[in-house]
């Protein structure tokens, strides 16, 4: 039980990380254009 427990909760915070990951790349690749036009 605390072994298969252990493993699910793992795999949680391996989805979490991988969301966590793509939620970053996105908002760096649409503030990139945004963060421009504040410098101009």
């Amino acid at each position: 039980m605390r072994r298969s427990a252990s493993h699910a909760f793992l795999d949680a915070s391996d989805l979490e990380q991988a969301a966590r990951r793509r939620f970053v790349t996105q908002s760096v690749t649409q503030g990139i254009p945004t963060l421009e036009r504040k410098e101009r």
